[in-house]
């Protein structure tokens, strides 16, 4: 059990694995489409992904959470066969490891709740067992290669005689038979070991002609070590071996310099086989101290070898930028690279010295920079700590025009307290802002987890999909984010399931196989604009209105409704056009779920859509659900707030400018326009100052194009306002989203344009 600061190490373990799994999900189907596209694996990628289910892997060993930590280990020796190039990715590898981060997550959430990743064990066994097949698969041919090889080669190695005397069924019993391949076994390993390690010692004088020769030397004498233990199961020595002759190859192919560093961590890699070697000796299986240390080291080199290769890389891409040398050259520098990247290009000819210099310099100004980057702190802060933060600054902007709008300070001359309040002003604005955006986070882990819902639809629904992501740097609260991410997810689906044709059906359409899901955020004005569209078929207005007459959907007549009107009917409760149900969708639940999760957040929803090309889903949102810019006005003796991002104009109108339609509702013309007239006072059953529309005030408010004009008895100013919400137990009025408390202290509710809007029937009258 967890205690103490071993409880924050677990919390904050949770959250980061968490954040990894969100991080890799979309780098493996990238990965897999590179594959597809150019039949060559994207080393950098891949090789992000691998260092993210290595540190997945270390964190969780190092907290005893066995179950994380085995596997993601196998995952990461699934990833290892690919960085190595021993095979090509394919989707069924994708697919099981995105089983496999879900299983993770999973087990994340074991963890949270019980400190504890036991449990699912038979699954997590059957999936890791998925895991080993697919090693095996690639692994065993690899070795059957080498064998031959080894068969072939100079008969000074003493591993040939070994294996023609190892009988081909020995078992453990049978110890007569095993003694003495043992005691054969030990006596090859002390001396293959012994001149491994003075090969190690003679490197790091070695000239670096000498070197490749020395360290292959060394590759050959740990290669004969490893299958010598495979032959005879000792499993202990033939991991720790494996894993040396895995990094040694690594130098052999990239090129790259062993450093003193590296060879005293081989010879120390030497002397804990060695101690394996004298268990063995003295009859016992092979252990080895310390073991998942040591290969825990060899993996911190590999990871330095990754970066390292990297860093050669950046040098060459810098070059490529300045136009000093082709893609083709740079390409074959990567390929070769026996030495330095630089010096490479020297030999080649495509650079000379001063080249190499400069780019060098420029390498060393942008680790710097990136250094010096690295260096700003990051916490990290309960949501809730935020959530009260932002209320205390709330309470603060009230407190601050409590006192600046004092009744008690009218019409008196205050020359310092003037001064005063306009720094206070000052301060607490910029104490908002600050405050608002340590809340404001990128959409970006938002978008990238719908990577994995298209793909995974695509594969189920047997469809060839796009997910194009665009504006994934727009930031929005937090609290937003977690409230969208389901209806994002809903419209995604929909988008793949009903909207995008299958890939023969597009053909004979004229268009591509490969469909095409956008997701795009922006900003418009005060508010975030998320845009969920498809090039699929589009919305089948008559298919549409069948339905919803079928459900009862309909209130009025469906030659009168509008593209607009029909394409919402997807939002109702229980409405589908799907013919059949299935495990993606055709149930009629989730569009009703994005409408009502979207309103929740004061925001809203647009549909539009042209048959046969595509559908368009806007959602919009407010940037905030804290603090507003409003206009506060008065009806009677009660005073009402109306966000400013929504008024156009206000107006006192002539009589001339206000007529009425058939129905009897007050209309306004305003250049050329007719729009709707609503009375607050009759809304909310209050005594008006003024009844006649000529001696009030029209403030002309606006959302999504359609206008409405609301009457009032006065203007009193704008204001900033922080938002409250009412009591459950209220019966909230028609038009309301909530109240604010004004300076002193009275109460002023905050209209919701949006279905003020609405309550005139969707405005009609108005041009837009």
């Amino acid at each position: 059990m967890f205690k103490g600061m071993e409880q924050e190490f677990l919390r904050v373990f949770v959250s980061e694995s968490r954040e990894f799994i969100e991080e890799v999900e979309p780098q493996l189907i990238t990965i897999h489409e590179n594959a597809e596209k150019t039949g060559q694996i994207d080393l950098d990628t891949i090789n992000s992904v691998f260092r993210l289910f290595h540190s997945l892997k270390g964190s969780a060993a190092s907290l005893g959470l066995n179950n994380i930590a085995t596997l993601t280990h196998k995952a990461e020796a699934m990833l290892d066969m690919f960085r190595v190039g021993k095979a090509m990715i394919r989707i069924e590898h994708i697919d099981i490891l995105m089983r496999a981060l879900d299983m993770s997550r999973d087990y994340l959430d074991l963890v949270e709740a019980n400190q504890s990743d036991c449990g699912n064990e038979a699954q997590k066994d059957a999936l890791e067992g998925e895991l080993d097949y697919f090693i095996q698969q690639v692994s065993e041919p690899e070795t059957q290669a080498k064998a031959k090889a080894r068969a072939k080669a100079k008969s000074k190695n003493k591993l040939p005689k070994l294996e023609k005397t190892l009988p081909q069924s020995l078992s453990p019993k049978d110890d007569d038979k095993i003694k003495p391949l043992v005691e054969q076994f030990v006596v090859e390993a002390i001396e293959i070991l012994d001149n491994s390690e003075a090969v190690l010692i003679e490197l790091e004088k070695a000239t670096e002609e000498s070197r490749e020769q020395l360290i292959r030397e060394v590759f050959r004498g740990i290669h004969s070590f490893k299958g010598n233990c495979g032959f005879l199961g000792f499993v202990n020595l033939e991991s720790l071996s494996h894993k040396t002759e895995t990094i040694l190859d690594d130098f052999l192919n990239n090129g790259q310099s062993l450093a003193p560093e590296h060879v005293m961590t081989f010879l120390i890699i030497i002397d804990s086989l060695r101690q394996g070697v004298s268990d063995l000796a003295a009859g016992g299986v092979g252990n080895i101290e310390g073991q998942a240390m040591f290969e825990d080291l060899l993996d911190q080199m590999k990871i330095g070898l990754i970066a390292e290769y990297d860093d050669h890389k950046k040098i060459g891409e810098i070059l490529l930028e300045e136009g000093t040398i082709t893609d083709e050259q740079l390409e074959q520098a990567l390929i070769k690279q026996q030495a330095a990247l630089g010096e490479v290009l020297i030999d080649m000819g495509a650079v000379d010295n001063s080249a190499i210099d400069r780019a060098l310099k420029k390498q060393s100004e942008q680790s710097s920079a990136a250094g010096k980057q690295s260096k700003k702190a990051d916490i990290r802060v309960d949501t809730q700590k935020l959530d009260k933060l932002i209320n205390l600054v709330g309470e603060l902007l009230i407190a601050e025009t409590m006192v600046t709008r004092n009744s008690d300070l009218k019409d008196l001359v205050l020359e310092n307290f003037e001064k005063a309040v306009h720094h206070l002003r000052r301060i607490t604005s910029e104490l908002q802002d600050v405050a608002m955006s340590v809340r404001m986070i990128p959409l970006t882990m938002t978008f990238q987890k719908l990577v994995r819902v298209v793909h995974d639809i695509g594969r189920k629904s047997s469809k060839k999909v796009k997910l194009n992501l665009v504006g994934e740097e727009t930031e929005v609260d937090k609290t937003m984010t977690e409230q969208i991410a389901d209806p994002l997810v809903h419209m995604v689906r929909n988008a793949v399931d009903h909207g995008i044709e299958s890939p023969e059906e597009r053909l004979k359409l004229g268009k591509p196989e490969i469909g095409s899901v956008t997701i795009e955020a922006r900003y418009e004005g005060g508010e975030v604009w998320i845009i969920v569209s498809d090039d699929g078929k589009g919305l089948n207005r008559e298919m549409i209105l069948e339905k919803a007459e079928k459900k009862g959907l309909l209130n009025k007549d469906p030659a009168s409704m509008s593209d607009e009107e029909t394409f919402n009917l997807i939002f109702e409760p229980g409405f589908s056009t799907a013919d059949t149900v299935s495990e993606v969708s055709g149930r009629g639940v989730g569009m009703d779920v994005v409408k009502r999760n979207i309103e929740n957040l004061k925001g809203r929803t647009t549909v539009k859509s042209k048959s046969g090309y595509g559908t368009s889903i806007y959602l919009q949102i407010p940037l905030t659900l804290a603090i507003i810019d409003g206009m506060l006005v008065r009806v009677g003796d009660s005073r009402y707030t109306i966000p400013l991002l929504s008024i156009r104009e206000s107006l006192r109108p002539l009589p001339e400018s206000i007529t009425r339609s058939p129905s009897g509702e007050e209309i306004l013309r305003i250049r050329e326009d007719l729009i709707s007239v609503i009375r607050l006072h009759n809304i909310h059953n209050k005594k008006p100052q003024f009844d006649k529309l000529t001696e009030g005030i029209l403030v002309v408010v606006e959302e999504h194009g359609r206008r409405i004009a609301i009457f009032v008895d006065e203007i009193l100013g704008q204001q900033q306002t922080v938002i409250k919400g009412l009591s459950s137990f209220l019966s909230i009025s028609e038009g309301i989203s909530g109240c604010t408390i004004l300076g002193d202290g009275a109460i002023s509710l905050i209209l919701d344009i949006g279905s003020l809007i609405a309550k005139t029937g969707g405005n009609a009258y108005s041009h837009y």
